[in-house]
């Protein structure tokens, strides 16, 4: 093999550097497309915030103060409840088609709020409440679309740029109270603005190039390639080419591809998982072997004096002489598809009978069902820490407006604590993200969910302005924290699951790249989509109970249940952060 290393690259591999080439020169589009993606959260958030601010003081204006909470209740509900679908459809149809769909539902409910305010009808404006719902859903998912397009790497960054945009959003509340009354009926000039506002969110949704994202799953899907680091770099516009001390070897014979045993010896420890993601067709008898210095590719046309015919002679030889061994690439001569009793050459070296026998197949084994992967602490935990405090966030967000007007202060009053909280929940994003990658995102977590407590108990403090805003701005940077922290849990956690199982299929001798690549994507959209699913269902319950619990038990008993509830989630944010410290 040192002649076919030095022999340099083939004219296949000569002709793929310009192409690189100029794929590497696009890398900055994922930025764009990153930023992009955070200005439509932002609008997506301004028109939440509208609804916050807006929909329970209207519905109190109407004369139903224990139902001034449904029409929010309903929203956070409908969103809940369209997440498995928009996954669906997203797959389906694409993601720029259901953003179409759930915007142009937006628009006709933000309308229908406008009509409802001009009717004093409760019943209306729930209707237009759920109609955004599907919106605010699909929006939810941008921070996963970000991470998609800035890689491992990148991920920290990705989210917390995203969410980020969400501060911009704070313009919200502030239109909603100058719009409030440039009509005669209260609210029906805000509520137009937010026809307004989704019109807009659905003009940058698309300028995103959601294609490169979606293409490139589904181009690794039909040419037999995993959803891999290497496609997500060719996603992003960067170089793809073979890295550095690997070689890419074709089995002539199309026998047992390599890829088998390099899986069993990820099992054991002896091969990074990752390499496994670079598998190409295994049909096809290729596959990628750690340990050499150059690309050799021995596909059928191949220069018979360059690598790929030399591996090819090779192949061939040790098929006539089966107590030869097989070189490179660890095959017996692509007859039985086993390694070779006197040794497997891998990178320059020899592998003894112990080595070999590490690198054969294992006994076959079932892959888990794709619903049984949320089946685990690292999973359970971090929804567990999201989901609860985004409940106990939301319960005091939408709280605090109407206690504000308890305690006689005015809606202008109510419309600075809320864009107060919303600069509190996403203006931290421009450091969250690197205090993920400092501290790791599960003290993150724990650190969010202690500063979310603190600002729960500053509400005990008084009932002045002051209390009100300074409580809720801190109770939003903790959510913030919590958020961020545990959302950049999950992406981790999503690649460690598929990479055992590409490890067991590789093992088994049964690797098939297509189906490995639809695997990645089910468990991807499972996990993603139960997160959410989880978040906003929590979310949907309370806000619906929000005022009827206020109501029943005071303004000074109802801080004190959160309080206690927020005491709790740190509790457990401290044991999940700690577990996952000593087990991974």
């Amino acid at each position: 093999m040192a002649h076919a290393e030095e022999s340099g690259p083939s004219p296949a591999s000569a002709a793929e550097k310009p192409a690189a080439g100029k794929v590497s020169s696009c890398a900055s589009p994922r930025w764009r497309n990153i930023g992009l993606l955070s200005a439509a959260w932002c609008f997506a958030v301004c028109a939440l915030f509208i609804n916050v601010s807006s929909t329970a003081v209207a519905a109190r204006l109407f004369g139903h103060d224990g139902l001034a909470t449904l029409p929010i209740g309903l929203y956070q509900l409908v969103s809940t409840g369209s997440l498995a679908a928009i996954a669906r459809l997203s797959s389906a149809w694409g993601r720029r088609r259901v953003y179409v769909l759930v915007l142009g539902l937006a628009m006709a409910g933000a309308a229908l709020a406008a009509v409802a305010a001009e009717l004093e009808s409760i019943g209306l404006l729930t209707v237009a409440a759920a109609l955004q719902g599907p919106a605010f859903a699909a929006a939810t998912s941008f921070r996963f679309v970000a991470v998609e397009f800035a890689g491992a790497d990148n991920r920290e960054a990705a989210l917390s740029i995203t969410v980020l945009g969400g501060a911009v959003g704070a313009i919200g509340p502030f239109l909603s109270a100058w719009l409030r009354t440039a009509l005669p009926q209260q609210f029906v000039g805000s509520f137009i603005a937010m026809v307004g506002i989704y019109v807009v969110e659905l003009a940058v949704v698309m300028g995103v190039a959601l294609e490169r994202v979606e293409g490139a799953a589904l181009r690794s899907s039909e040419h037999g390639k995993l959803p891999s680091a290497a496609a997500s770099r060719a996603a992003r516009g960067e170089d793809v080419g073979v890295e550095a001390g690997e070689v890419e070897l074709r089995s002539v014979s199309g026998s047992v591809p390599a890829v088998a045993f390099a899986g069993q010896a990820a099992s054991k420890g002896k091969a990074d998982p990752a390499e496994l993601e670079r598998a190409a067709d295994p049909e096809a008898g290729s596959c990628l072997i750690t340990g050499g210095a150059s690309r050799a590719d021995a596909a059928g046309g191949a220069d018979e004096g360059g690598a790929g015919g030399e591996l090819e002679a090779d192949a061939k030889s040790a098929a006539a002489s089966p107590d030869a061994g097989a070189s490179a690439g660890g095959l017996d001569g692509g007859v039985a598809g086993r390694p070779s009793s006197t040794g497997v050459s891998r990178g320059g070296s020899t592998m003894d009978a112990s080595e070999e026998a590490d690198l054969r197949p294992a006994p076959a084994r079932a892959l888990r069902p794709v619903w049984s992967t949320a089946l685990n602490f690292g999973f359970l935990g971090a929804a567990a820490v999201s989901s609860l405090t985004y409940v106990s966030m939301a319960s005091l967000m939408n709280a605090t407006p109407l206690v504000m007007l308890q305690e006689g202060l005015v809606f202008d009053d109510t419309v600075i604590a809320v864009a107060g909280h919303l600069l509190g929940m996403y203006l931290p994003s421009l450091f969250s993200g690197r205090l993920a990658k400092r501290m790791g995102p599960e003290m993150l977590a724990v650190l969010g969910c202690a500063v979310q407590a603190a600002g729960n108990a500053w509400f005990l403090g008084g009932t002045d302005l002051g209390t009100f805003v300074g409580a809720i701005v801190v109770v939003g940077v903790g959510w913030n924290f919590a958020y961020v922290g545990a959302s950049a849990i999950i992406p981790g956690l999503v690649d460690e699951l598929v990479s055992a199982d590409m490890a067991l299929l590789g093992a088994q001798g049964k690797h098939s790249a297509a189906a490995a690549a639809s695997r990645a994507k089910a468990i991807k959209a499972f996990l993603i989509g139960l997160f959410d699913t989880l978040n906003l269902l929590g979310t949907a319950v309370v806000s619906l109970a929000t005022g009827a619990l206020l109501d029943s038990l005071g303004p000074s008993a109802f801080w004190l249940v959160w309080l206690g509830v927020s005491v709790g989630i740190f509790i457990f944010s401290v044991i999940y952060a700690t577990v996952r410290a000593r087990c991974g």
